[in-house]
């Protein structure tokens, strides 16, 4: 009921059933998306980061790398560490977006600087292998440490 009446916490976890098939019978791709979509419009976080999944792997839905980005710089630009090291990925492998290893680094840099480990353990391998940043190996082993 509150799905329908707007609320954007509701939408999200109808849509998160909906994806999982959690108390259904089956999951349902289309149905999730129109549910995370409504709350990703409203600015739900979560939402917009499993829209963005959802598109990059083709889970349920047709794989759009193009509107996987458009969601990931939704959930990135709220400063979401998660959205950000997804973006960076993208980036990097030039996927849904033109490559761009600085870009990349730069997504990168903001997600670890958040304590996000993954992109940390990333960013020590973009200064070791000087992928968008200045090759550095004291810099690459300072993210492995603290990823």
């Amino acid at each position: 009921k509150g799905a329908e009446q707007g609320s954007p916490d509701a939408q999200y976890d109808l849509g998160v059933a909906f994806d999982s098939g959690c108390g259904m019978s089956t999951n349902d791709g289309e149905r999730a998306m129109e549910w995370y979509l409504r709350a990703a419009e409203q600015g739900h976080l979560q939402a917009q980061l499993s829209l963005g999944a959802m598109f990059e792997n083709g889970r349920g839905i047709p794989k759009d790398e193009l509107r996987a980005a458009e969601w990931y710089r939704k959930a990135a630009e709220q400063g979401s560490a998660e959205g950000q090291y997804n973006l960076c990925f993208l980036y990097e492998d030039g996927r849904g977006v033109t490559q761009d290893v600085v870009c990349a680094a730069e997504w990168c840099m903001k997600s670890a600087s958040q304590g996000f480990s993954h992109a940390q353990f990333n960013l020590g391998l973009m200064y070791e292998d000087g992928r968008g940043v200045p090759k550095d190996s004291v810099v690459a082993v300072e993210w492995y440490k603290k990823a």
